[in-house]
Formats: structure tokens, sequence, C-alpha cells
């Protein structure tokens, strides 16, 4: 397999697994050395200049979407319980 892609897979599952928005995402990958081309889908370019479509890794554009979103809703949740026991 594809040494560059597994890499980048590797860190939008850590993204993924650990942001809530996209800024957060875009930050997280941009730290990785990743340039992000967002417009009806998501490609990844690395510093050599490789461009590799999200949708050709697992990550298209919406499934990143939705899961930033079920992150966020779940943190919101999280936060929500918290504030309910602080009053217990």
């Amino acid at each position: 397999k594809d040494e560059r892609k597994e890499t980048l897979k590797e860190y939008l599952l850590d993204a993924i697994n650990n942001c809530t928005t996209y800024p957060e995402l875009y930050k997280f990958i941009k730290s990785k050395g990743y340039k992000i081309e967002k417009g009806r889908g998501i490609a990844f370019i690395d510093n050599k200049k490789v461009r590799v479509k999200g949708s050709q890794i697992g990550f298209s554009l919406k499934k990143i979407e939705n899961e930033l979103e079920k992150n966020l809703t779940r943190k919101l949740e999280l936060n929500l319980t918290r504030k309910r026991n602080l009053k217990l």
C-alpha cells in the first residue's frame, strides 16, 4: 500500500477523534504539513505537492463533516451532564 496515503489516513483518524469543528481539524492537519483544498469534496496536499482526495482514503468531505458533528454533539451532551451533576 501507499505509505503516503496510510500516514494521511492515520492523521485524519486522529484529527476526527479529537476535533469537533472543521477549523480545529484544519489546524491539526496543517500542523502535520498538509494543505487542504475544500470544494465539493476535500483533498490534502503534502509537502511534496502530492494531492490525495479524501474519498480515495475513505474520508469524503461529507463523512468528515458527519463525524465532527457527532463529536460536537457528544461533547455538548457530556458538558450538559457534568453541569447537571454539579447542581446535585
